[in-house]
């Protein structure tokens, strides 16, 4: 399951990922979002990908490299943009630091922009210092990032 969640000030996308999931769903989940437009669908803005919930050692590294491909094809290449992702155990942290260096042979993102980490705190500190949030926002969105999932939610998409 794929569900998305915008915090509208100071624009922070996140991506709540739990269960089987599969990648062309996720791909389709941000061709929706993106195409309802709105600030939720500015692909510049920094985003947390909270995969705590899943596994993601099905996937090999020809899945990610395709995938990162095909995110690429279809206009999703921010190399600016920040992407913070959130994982449960040292295999899916090493899957995930394969496809940061996916991401960026591919133009998606850039290694230096991305953050993978097992702690939600972390992402929350990393995403508020170097997107440089305002002293004032800081605040809602540590609670936005460190809420439960489905709880407290903010403009949902």
């Amino acid at each position: 399951m794929i569900s998305h969640d915008f915090l509208e000030v100071p624009g922070i996308r996140y991506w709540h990922l739990s269960g089987e999931v599969d990648l062309d769903e996720s791909i389709e989940a941000f061709v929706a979002v993106r195409a309802a437009g709105g600030l939720a669908a500015d692909m510049t803005r920094p985003v947390v990908f909270d995969m705590r919930k899943t596994d993601m050692a099905r996937f090999t590294g020809e899945d990610m490299r395709r995938y990162s491909a095909r995110l690429k094809a279809l206009g999703f290449g921010e190399t600016g943009s920040l992407a913070a992702y959130v994982v449960s155990n040292d295999t899916n942290f090493g899957m995930m630091r394969m496809s940061a260096t996916y991401f960026e042979l591919s133009g998606v993102r850039k290694q230096e922009n991305t953050i993978v980490t097992l702690d939600i705190s972390e992402a929350a500190e990393w995403v508020i210092a170097r997107a440089g949030i305002a002293t004032e926002h800081q605040d809602a969105v540590r609670r936005f990032l460190l809420r439960v999932p489905g709880e407290e939610s903010c403009e949902t998409t």
